[in-house]
């Protein structure tokens, strides 16, 4: 039986190619599936095009790939106590981490993975959790603590060596970095001023 179905199969996708009709080889699509190596537990992915980057919340290494082909490798290496949340690439080809626990997060270069800088933000309790980068900032939630951390970036895209932390009260935290987004998306902010 299993060879009928094998030939069935066979001249099925003859006629097919034959006929002009487009194989399934001929029409890739993405994997169902992408692989990420054992233990990874991922957490938080940032995509551009089809370049993927995430992150592992237990070690802080980042995995990039391909969403593709489903290719990829670690693009930087974990380390104890360096968990990765939110993850965020901005027009500088660099990625801002949140390191959750850790209290701080790290900036690396999405090409080469070499850590650029790291922020020291809080000790515990502490949960560094989300990053959204606009052109003049980041702005890092803190699960644990009503406050974001906002690191400058420069007019010319260099990356401050330190950082401000804004007390916010009232306001959840995720409803701020939502409307932080939109108003930046609409070209109705560029600088929000601290």
């Amino acid at each position: 039986m299993f060879r009928v179905l094998t030939l069935s199969a066979a001249l099925l996708t003859a006629a097919v190619v034959v006929s002009g009709g487009s194989s399934a080889a001929q029409q890739k699509s993405f994997p169902e599936v992408i692989q990420l190596p054992g233990g990874f537990q991922p957490e938080g992915i940032e995509i551009k095009a089809t370049t993927f980057y995430v992150g592992s919340r237990v070690t802080g290494a980042i995995y990039r790939g391909n969403l593709r082909t489903g290719a990829g490798a670690i693009l930087v290496p974990g380390g104890a106590g360096r968990p990765a949340t939110g993850i965020e690439l901005d027009n500088g080809n660099r990625l801002w981490v949140a390191g959750a626990q850790s209290g701080n997060a790290y900036v690396y270069n999405a090409s080469t993975g070499a850590l650029i800088r790291t922020y020291d933000f809080a000790d515990a309790p502490t949960f560094i959790n989300d990053v959204v980068v606009t052109r003049s900032a980041a702005y890092f939630t803190d699960s644990q603590k009503k406050v974001l951390y906002h690191v400058p970036i420069g007019p010319s895209g260099a990356v401050s060596s330190t950082f401000h932390t804004i007390t916010l009260t009232g306001a959840e935290t995720q409803a701020f970095l939502r409307l932080l987004r939109w108003a930046e998306a609409a070209g109705r902010v560029e600088r929000l001023e601290t």
